[in-house]
């Protein structure tokens, strides 16, 4: 008997010291049964590099206009100009409203833009403002597509085809518009472009819905010729003219898409390329390069070359699609696109080196860049 009290005694002792330690672990703080930290899977590294911030661009200084549109705005103010020094700097809205379309151009002097407002889409209008938004004047706007007019060269005026009507020079300092060539009933002449010595205008003519023709004349209107025709995929669609010096200009049809070459002293008319992978063609400002978007990338050749066939890029970059050159013609200027980028504009110069123009972080609406135009600092 007195052998079995000491183990009648431990067992009870044990008992207390489980059940106690039983009660501490109901509470959560249990020093005899100690619980430890869940453990936790091994992170799976994330193969998508981090964004790269670009040092700023501090090249020569340039006034930068773009169009955003805001697609989480109502339609009557979903496309907006803004303005924005290269350094990133005095980032202003100057125009909103129903701009309608992606066409933004900036006088050839760089003091003024061009656009067109078709928030009454039965009377679009041509709107000529300055860089702080100012109204210059307007006229009459294309009830047709809505993609046809340019400056001429010495920045006085801009012509402008017009549906059914015919083409038109609005003259910034008288501010009248004067019609310089008749359309025939149910036909549409369009784009028009004028030569860099004011002499010739190159325009493209549509009839019969999807048939179109190329047509030059003189500056007055008068003595046009029929340089080349076609039919396309798409009735009435833009063309693209850019002339290279007063006798030779290239030509950059839509659908099929394809680009030609024509001298108006020799009169010879070819294809260069089939641009079908090749879009939104633009010759730098010092007609040397002609660049252009092959939906992978951005691509530039040497004007000489490219016109004797030679398409070897001089250089290409990142995709630029939503461009413009600058006014030295030593980088390319474009928008971003997707999440991972950190800019919203960025410069590219001729090695691919980036810079940064605009931040995301500083620009208070979120939209996408369509159109984007440069011009030197005049201030």
């Amino acid at each position: 008997m007195k052998g079995n009290g000491p183990l009648k005694k431990n067992k009870r002792s044990i008992a207390a010291t489980i059940s106690a330690g039983l009660f501490s672990l109901a509470l959560g703080s249990c020093d005899l049964f100690p619980i430890g930290p869940e453990p936790t899977s091994t992170p799976t590294p994330d193969p998508t590099p981090l964004p790269t911030a670009y040092p700023q661009y501090s090249g020569p200084k340039m006034k930068i206009a773009f169009i955003e549109y805001g697609y989480n705005e109502p339609a009557e103010s979903a496309y907006d100009i803004w303005k924005v020094n290269s350094d990133g700097t005095e980032l202003e809205k100057i125009y909103e409203k129903d701009l309608g379309n992606n066409l933004l151009k900036v006088s050839p002097d760089g003091k003024n833009l061009a656009f067109i407002d078709d928030s009454d889409i039965y009377n679009p209008m041509n709107y000529i403002i300055d860089f702080d938004g100012n109204l210059i004047t307007k006229f009459e706007g294309d009830t047709g597509l809505g993609q046809g007019f340019s400056w001429t060269p010495d920045s006085k005026a801009i012509l402008d085809g017009i549906y059914y009507k015919g083409i038109y020079r609005d003259d910034l300092e008288t501010k009248t518009s004067t019609q310089v060539y008749r359309s025939w009933p149910s036909t549409y002449d369009h784009n028009p472009e004028m030569s860099p010595n004011l002499e010739k205008i190159i325009f493209v003519h549509h009839e019969y819905e999807r048939n179109y023709q190329v047509r030059i004349m003189d500056s007055n209107g008068k003595n046009a010729e029929t340089i080349t025709g076609g039919r396309e995929e798409w009735r009435d669609r833009p063309f693209s003219f850019s002339w290279i010096n007063n006798e030779e200009v290239l030509i950059e049809t839509y659908l099929p898409k394809k680009l030609m070459y024509y001298n108006t002293n020799t009169k010879e008319c070819k294809e260069i390329i089939s641009a079908k992978n090749f879009v939104n063609i633009k010759l730098s400002p010092d007609k040397k390069i002609i660049g252009g978007d092959t939906q992978t990338n951005f691509c530039a050749m040497d004007v000489e070359k490219f016109l004797k066939g030679d398409t070897n890029p001089i250089y290409t970059t990142e995709r630029a699609y939503n461009y413009s050159w600058s006014p030295d013609s030593n980088y390319v200027i474009t928008a971003t696109f997707g999440s991972k980028n950190l800019e919203l504009l960025k410069a590219i110069d001729k090695q691919g080196n980036q810079y940064t123009i605009l931040k995301k972080e500083n620009f208070p609406e979120s939209g996408y860049i369509n159109t984007i135009t440069c011009s030197p600092d005049l201030q």
